[in-house]
């Protein structure tokens, strides 16, 4: 395109690498590109999460805050990896929902997906599909299993990531300046 704003509808679940090429007026280019995930109206923005070593548990700036599982800290390793830029929403949730089939309570194939019962999810079902309620649509999906996680992870062509792999992830990563969060 040689308009400023370039749009593209995919009309093709499957696995694609985006790019951009800008070019100015002096004939200067600057390239960027994305992977992406479309499934069903349902599009996954990954971000790339450089490997490297960080203390997993509990750090000394959290006493009193920390559960027993998470002593001792210790150091791991972790490979680089693609994780999801934004989390899932209620919109995307109920899409997912309604395309594998889920029964109205909230299970497929004897798991529960979602406490679709509970007065504070914030997807429900209508009688002939589920929907996120107004206002709520673009929220991250709450009282999501962790077997509706792991499906919906595999139905966008990905996976859940690891305990560590999420604490690495949520603290920075190889950016991190030591916060207790990212």
């Amino acid at each position: 395109s040689t308009t400023k704003q370039a749009n593209y509808i995919f009309d093709t679940e499957g696995n694609y690498t985006v790019s951009l090429e800008v070019k100015d007026s002096d004939g200067h280019i600057s390239s960027a590109s994305k992977d992406l995930v479309v499934s069903a109206n349902v599009i996954v923005d990954y971000v790339l999460v450089s490997g490297g070593s960080y203390e997993m548990g509990c750090n000394g700036n959290q006493i009193g805050e920390c559960e027993e599982a998470e002593n001792p800290s210790h150091t791991v390793n972790i490979s680089t990896f693609k994780i999801a830029k934004y989390e899932t929403t209620n919109e995307e949730f109920a899409i997912f929902l309604n395309s594998v089939g889920c029964s109205e309570d909230g299970y497929l194939n004897g798991q529960k997906y979602i406490h679709i019962n509970s007065d504070s999810c914030q997807v429900k079902y209508d009688g002939s599909e589920f929907y996120a309620l107004d206002g709520k649509e673009q929220r991250a999906a709450i009282f999501i299993t962790y077997y509706g996680a792991k499906a919906f992870c595999e139905w966008v062509g990905g996976r859940l990531p690891t305990e560590a792999e999420w604490e690495y992830a949520a603290r920075g990563g190889q950016l991190s300046n030591g916060y207790l969060y990212s």
